[in-house]
């Protein structure tokens, strides 16, 4: 429960800064301060071990889609409301049942194909197409950052067997700093003056540090199941968040979409626990 009310915080943040803050340095504060409490992490977990890696090529492609996924979620942040794009973010266990066969060789019954129809139809009706506050750019920022971030749960699932969840996020994080630290650099963005900006973007990664901690030990005290489960908690505290703290007017047709795509994840996560034995 930690972990899904620090990434609604997170989020949180990213939307406070969106105004003043490009999206770039949003980026570099998330990488860069989010790493010192890792390497302190890992260095006391592993030792002189925190950095090694049995396995590169997958770990670079792991790194390559959160990269990816993680900046179109900060950019999305940017153009829709703070209820919809965490949402649209959810809907990243249909992208997993569709990409299950192709990437995992996995069988998918009919019950869960239903069920991923049935999510991604939610997903049309939540996103509002044709409506006042329809913003085409920022639902495709949104819903790429779903696709990517499915295939990050793809790749943890496999690279989970052999790498340490420590040294996959110091690597993840490190790569994540140097290149957006070289973005901007070479874009010469603005920093953000002394002051409200700045202190809410090194929480930003202090705070990001501890939701990746908080992700890593869930999974010690509770089944993968219960803690998908949970995760669909950010989209009802998604829409409160943005009703308290950004003005956003929650519609019917978005909170009916939200149950639709809810149900239907909840489903597959149940199903996929049943077929697993």
């Amino acid at each position: 429960m930690a972990e899904v009310v620090l990434l609604l915080v997170i989020a949180g943040l990213v939307k406070l800064t969106a105004a003043d803050v490009s999206v770039i340095t949003a980026l570099v504060a998330r990488y860069l301060f989010c790493l010192p409490i890792l390497l302190i992490v890992g260095i006391r977990v592993h030792g002189a071990n925190a950095i090694t890696v049995a396995r590169p090529r997958p770990l670079a492609i792991r790194i390559l889609v959160g990269l990816l996924g993680l900046g179109f979620y900060f950019a999305a942040l940017d153009h829709i409301a703070f209820a919809k794009v965490t949402a649209i973010g959810q809907t990243a266990t249909l992208f997993v049942t569709l990409l299950a066969p192709f990437l995992l060789a996995e069988q998918i019954g009919w019950r869960r194909w239903s069920a991923c129809i049935l999510g991604f139809a939610g997903t049309v009706i939540l996103i509002e197409p044709g409506t006042s506050g329809w913003n085409p750019l920022g639902t495709v920022l949104a819903l790429a950052a779903a696709v990517f971030g499915s295939l990050v749960l793809i790749m943890l699932r496999r690279i989970g067997q052999y790498e340490s969840p420590v040294t996959s996020a110091i690597w993840y994080n490190g790569t994540g700093a140097v290149l957006f630290i070289s973005l901007q650099l070479a874009l010469d963005l603005p920093l953000p003056d002394a002051g409200r900006d700045t202190l809410i973007l090194v929480a930003l990664g202090v705070i990001a540090s501890m939701q990746q901690i908080a992700l890593s030990t869930s999974h010690r005290f509770a089944p993968a199941s219960t803690l998908a489960t949970l995760r669909y908690l950010s989209i009802p505290l998604g829409m409160i968040a943005g009703m308290v703290f950004f003005d956003e007017v929650v519609t019917g047709q978005f909170i009916l979409g939200s149950c639709i795509v809810i149900a239907a994840s909840i489903f597959i996560i149940y199903r996929e626990r049943v077929t697993s034995g």
